[in-house]
């Protein structure tokens, strides 16, 4: 029988592959206590229930692609 488990807890860098959200991004939302982590030692671990939570909370809809604003102005 090959059942597969799925973690309650991710590291960073397999939180950001689970997700899709940047580094940056996710360091952030980790600081507004958006998504909620623990420490263990010095490893943080990331509560993927709080991650699926927060992605199920965004609005739905097209993905507004603006870019950065500073390039934009450079490239007129």
């Amino acid at each position: 029988m090959n059942a597969q488990i799925t973690p309650q807890f991710l590291r960073l860098e397999d939180a950001i592959a689970y997700s899709g959200i940047r580094r940056s991004t996710l360091f952030l939302l980790l600081k507004k206590k958006s998504i909620k982590s623990h420490a263990v030692g010095t490893i943080r671990l990331i509560d993927r229930e709080s991650l699926d939570g927060f992605i199920r909370s965004q609005p739905q809809g097209p993905i507004a692609r603006g870019g950065n604003k500073r390039k934009q102005e450079v490239a007129k």
